[in-house]
Order: structure tokens, then C-alpha cells, then sequence
């Protein structure tokens, strides 16, 4: 039974890789992905998935072997000079996420709740300041991970409910196309899954740990991370007008009898919140 809890809890640290890369933005180009083109881009999807889990597993395990962290191997074996254009470009990057991260879980509490958004504002951000406060990486971890499975289950749950076409759903999974006009939709689902400050946050975590456990955590956390990204798609496809938050949580209300659109806020604010945890959490591993 032990052992049994702490595999589980095992899983729950590694997954806050997933927390990093589905955030708002995610949300968004995934959502859109499935009101402009269906089913159709679900391959780019497998595809980032894929490519990630080679990524960060290569990341980590370099940290797994020399017991230094990637931004310190970076700095030995490429220069300083390298380790400060990328470490500038990171925290540029993470200033960018970290006004969407934050603007995303307020527009998530916003759907369900009617209070003033500067007071949400103000809730969120001091809530994700207390928690890299005080808390250690294996604690924070573990509340990330818990809310990448709230998070998983609202959105899985939404897709399921919209009764997907299996033909459909594995035809866009396994044959690419691209739909005219679908390009820059696919750069940016790649983009979005596969983040780069997240290379530094999985060497971060992979200090201390064996190469087993390591395959294992980062598979799990791509490939669920994967999965709800498809889920969003599937959501999106709900969406009849204009696509935005407001219009799909519209378009999910009473689908089925069930009150989807606030599962969609309760997902859309978990990815907000989790993102803003990790990516001031990336950052400090590689300015360490």
C-alpha cells in the first residue's frame, strides 16, 4: 500500500511538466484548432507529444548523469555569454506567459463567478506568489499535479460528453493534412506543447531521481498533457460564432443536461493557475 502511494505521488511531481505547457495559450489555439478545422490537426498534436517526450527526457537525463542542472552544462560547455542570451530570452518569454497565465485563470473564475476582476486578479496573483513563497519544489509539484488531474478530467470530460466521431478522431490523429489557411495553426499547437524553458524545468526535476522513474514521470506527464490538449480540440469543435472563452463556455452550457461550461472554467483556470506557478518556476532553474 506504501509503495502503491508513492508511485502515485511520484506521478503527481512529474506532471507538473504538463502543468507548464497547458496554459491559457494552450487553451486557446487548441480551442480554435478544433471551431476552424475539426478533427483535422489532431496529428500535430501526437506529433509535439512525441517530440517532447524525446526533448525532455533528453534534458533530464543529461542532469541525471552529471548531477548538474542544464542551465550549469550550458554554461561550461557553450559560455556564459550563451547561458545569458538564452537565460534573457527565457525571462522575457516567461514575463509574456506569466500576463496571459494570470489573465487566463481570472477569465476562468470570471465565467462562473460574478465578482470584480481586480480583486480576482489580486486573489490569483498573491495565491501563486504564496505558494513559490513558501513552498519547496516536491510540494509544489504535488499541488500542480493534483490540479493537472482536476484539470484533465473537466476538459475530458467536456470532449467525451460531445460524442466524438472514433472514425473521425483516429483519421485526424494518424493521417496529417493541412487544411488551406491551417499553417500557422500547426506551428502553433507544436509551439505551445513543446516549451522551451519547460527543457530547464525537467532538468530541475530529474536532479536526485533514477533514469526509470524519469522516462516514466516525463511520459506520463506528456502524454497526459497530450490528451487533454486533444480534449480542448474536441471542445472547440462546440463553439457556432465567434470563437472566445465567453462564446464556448456559451455553446458548452447545458450540453446534455450538465452545466459544462462551468467544468470549461473550472479547466480554463486550473490551466491559468498551474502555468503561473511554473513558469517563475522554470526561470529560476536556469538563472540558478
Amino acid at each position: 500500500m506504501k509503495s502503491q502511494s508513492a508511485s502515485r505521488w511520484t506521478a503527481l511531481y512529474w506532471w507538473v511538466i504538463a502543468a507548464a505547457f497547458i496554459g491559457p495559450g494552450t487553451v486557446t489555439t487548441a480551442a480554435t484548432a478544433g471551431y476552424a478545422y475539426g478533427y483535422a490537426l489532431l496529428w500535430s498534436v501526437v506529433f509535439s507529444v512525441f517530440a517532447c517526450i524525446v526533448l525532455q527526457e533528453s534534458s533530464a537525463r543529461l542532469t541525471i548523469l552529471t548531477s548538474k542542472p542544464l542551465a550549469q552544462l550550458m554554461s561550461e560547455y557553450l559560455g556564459r555569454w550563451t547561458l545569458f542570451m538564452v537565460g534573457t530570452a527565457v525571462g522575457l518569454g516567461c514575463l509574456a506567459y506569466q500576463a496571459g497565465n494570470i489573465t487566463g485563470a481570472v477569465e476562468g473564475i470570471s465565467l462562473s463567478l460574478s465578482l470584480d476582476r481586480d480583486v480576482i486578479i489580486l486573489l490569483v496573483s498573491a495565491s501563486a506568489a504564496l505558494i513559490l513563497w513558501f513552498g519547496s519544489l516536491q510540494w509544489i509539484a504535488r499541488i500542480l499535479g493534483g490540479m493537472v488531474l482536476l484539470m484533465g478530467i473537466c476538459f475530458i470530460l467536456v470532449a467525451v460528453m460531445m460524442e466524438p466521431s472514433v472514425s473521425s478522431l483516429v483519421q485526424g490523429m494518424f493521417l496529417p493534412s493541412r487544411p488551406e489557411g491551417s499553417i500557422m495553426t500547426i506551428i502553433a499547437l507544436v509551439g505551445t506543447t513543446i516549451v522551451p524553458y519547460n527543457l530547464f524545468l525537467g532538468s530541475g526535476l530529474a536532479k536526485g531521481r533514477a533514469i526509470p522513474e524519469m522516462r516514466r514521470g516525463v511520459a506520463s506527464s506528456v502524454i497526459v498533457g497530450g490528451l487533454i490538449t486533444m480534449a480542448i480540440v474536441i471542445a472547440g469543435m462546440s463553439v457556432q460564432e465567434e470563437f472566445g472563452f465567453r462564446q464556448m463556455a456559451s455553446s458548452l452550457r447545458g450540453l446534455a443536461g450538465f452545466p459544462f461550461d462551468i467544468l470549461f472554467a473550472l479547466g480554463l483556470f486550473a490551466a491559468g493557475f498551474t502555468s503561473a506557478i511554473t513558469a517563475p518556476t522554470a526561470f529560476s532553474m536556469v538563472m540558478a
